[in-house]
């Protein structure tokens, strides 16, 4: 049985005889006169609650109640006048987006209260953000993250938790990575503030860029190993598993990323996505020109 807490929608329910296992069920539901979820600056950030439940007879065996937001979002990304597109549109609006990369608040994770989860976007609704990147350096967040940014018309872009670094690719690690992107996307799919998936931080402007396979003595065969278990962790096993369990929302492969084959910083190569690192380079090089003086 499907029913609305808040009396949003009438009661639907089915009968079925199911023996032990898996079985997806469809069970539609109208919600009258219904109203948007947008980001924040652009409206309210209406959630519906959702409580479905598993019944036998008049015994309830299992209930989960879930939020939703109704909105559609689209990331623009195709060929233009400039060269390729990045853009999103919430509800047919191209939205200018304005936000930061988030690290984990704390080295020791469970000093994270709720207070400072709430105290965070209570700040980053009053700098005026609309969106904010959960970087692959750090962790997959609590629920109460995607929650308070359902609330707060906070767009997420996640990352995979991958950076800055080249993986293995043997067949007991690409399961691995599998299995634990299933478990993260199947949970946070639910979230109206979930914007898209990337799959690593910084990875693939790395390869062309940071001189690796030079300065960590790679031979020739190696590298190309190297490179071919990139391709299968982030051309094959995530977007396989986002296309299974997420398929409307948006993925690729690396951040930054650049129009064309290469990632390489070129004067005439148009950048999609970057990271604007003087904000932390110019505080670093001013507290050193400092403690100089």
């Amino acid at each position: 049985m499907v029913h609305s807490p808040d009396n949003a929608f009438k009661d639907k329910s089915i009968d079925l005889d199911l023996a032990a296992g898996k079985h997806p069920v469809n069970l539609p539901f109208d919600i009258a006169s219904p109203q948007r979820w947008w980001p924040n600056g652009l409206g309210t950030q209406k959630l519906y609650n959702v409580q479905v439940s598993l019944l036998e007879g008049k015994d309830t065996l299992s209930t989960q109640t879930q939020r939703i937001g109704l909105r559609t979002l689209e990331v623009v990304n195709k060929p233009d006048a400039q060269g390729e597109s990045f853009f999103v549109k919430v509800n047919g609006v191209p939205v200018f987006m304005k936000g930061a990369n988030y690290i984990p608040q704390d080295n020791f994770l469970p000093r994270v209260t709720d207070a400072r989860y709430h105290k965070l976007f209570a700040d980053m609704k009053e700098a005026n953000f609309n969106m904010v990147r959960v970087w692959g350096g750090g962790i997959y967040e609590n629920d109460i993250f995607y929650d308070l940014a359902d609330e707060n018309g906070i767009l997420v872009w996640q990352d995979f938790m991958f950076a800055c670094s080249l993986y293995p690719s043997d067949s007991d690690f690409l399961q691995q990575v599998k299995e634990e992107a299933t478990y993260n996307i199947q949970r946070l799919r639910p979230h109206a503030s979930l914007a898209l998936w990337c799959g690593n931080n910084e990875i693939g402007v790395a390869i062309n860029n940071w001189g690796w396979k030079d300065s960590y003595g790679y031979t020739d065969e190696n590298w190309n190993k190297l490179l071919k278990g990139y391709d299968q962790l982030f051309k094959e096993v995530l977007p396989a598993a986002v296309t299974t369990n997420d398929p409307e929302r948006f993925y690729f492969p690396s951040s930054p990323s650049a129009t064309g084959a290469s990632l390489k910083i070129l004067p005439k190569v148009i950048i999609i996505t970057g990271a604007y690192g003087m904000v932390w380079n110019g505080l670093k090089h001013s507290r050193q020109r400092s403690r100089a003086l």
